[in-house]
């Protein structure tokens, strides 16, 4: 995200994820985040990156995110993933199952945005 779009003093980003499965399309998982943006001078350049995750087991599924800020301008995306294990992990037994998804267990720290 251009720093431009984010500077001033401060402001906080609301982000918010629905995870659906392929194989199970009426049950989504819904996820969010905060991000207090650090002061930024109007005049920044470059980019920002955000950080987040979830945990899925094998399957299809499709992402759907939103972002806003405190003025109510709203960013939006969607893409569909597939997690798989590889050949030679096939013996490998996952710890989360088929079309599953969690809240992951490594958490990023809530405030940071790094730049």
């Amino acid at each position: 995200m251009p720093l431009k779009e984010i500077a001033g003093t401060g402001d906080m980003l609301t982000m918010i994820f629905k995870v659906t499965s392929a194989e199970n399309k009426q049950s989504p998982a819904f996820f969010s985040q905060k991000f207090t943006v650090p002061p930024i001078e109007e005049d920044s350049k470059g980019e920002t990156y955000l950080e987040g995750t979830f945990d899925v087991g094998e399957g299809a599924y499709h992402v759907d995110w939103m972002m806003r800020d405190r003025m109510e301008r709203v960013c939006s995306g969607d893409w569909d993933v597939t997690a798989s294990l590889t050949a030679q992990d096939q013996n490998v037994k996952p710890e989360i199952g088929l079309s599953e998804i969690e809240a992951a267990e490594r958490r990023f720290p809530s405030g940071r945005i790094r730049r």
